[in-house]
């Protein structure tokens, strides 16, 4: 009998259309719906974050991949001087941006 308690695969792939881009650990059936959508790459350098259910941005960044700041739209990299925050999948520029992100969401 075949376990469908929510498992998610352990293999990783690189989803994306050239704009956008994750890693994600689709099931078999999500596998096919992907790539009848986007253009979809193994990458088993990130298998070992399966548990956990998603890549952490820290380890993206540090992979190369560039991301856009939450709270002012500003691309950054590894490479800027400011120091990023992540939480889960978030992503801001600097400390000053989370924390004008966070006071933004605070007041509605």
């Amino acid at each position: 009998m075949h376990n469908r308690d929510n498992q998610k695969s352990k293999l990783a792939y690189w989803v994306g259309d050239g704009k956008w881009a994750d890693v994600v650990f689709p099931e078999q059936e999500e596998l096919v719906l992907l790539c009848s959508r986007w253009e979809v790459e193994r990458s088993p350098e990130y298998d070992k974050y399966a548990e956990l259910g998603h890549v952490p941005r820290e380890a993206l960044m540090q992979d190369g991949w560039n991301f856009d700041c939450l709270c002012c739209d500003r691309a950054f990299c590894k490479d800027d001087s400011e120091a990023p925050v992540f939480i889960d999948k978030k992503c801001f520029c600097s400390q000053s941006c989370y924390a004008l992100y966070s006071t933004k969401e605070k007041d509605g």
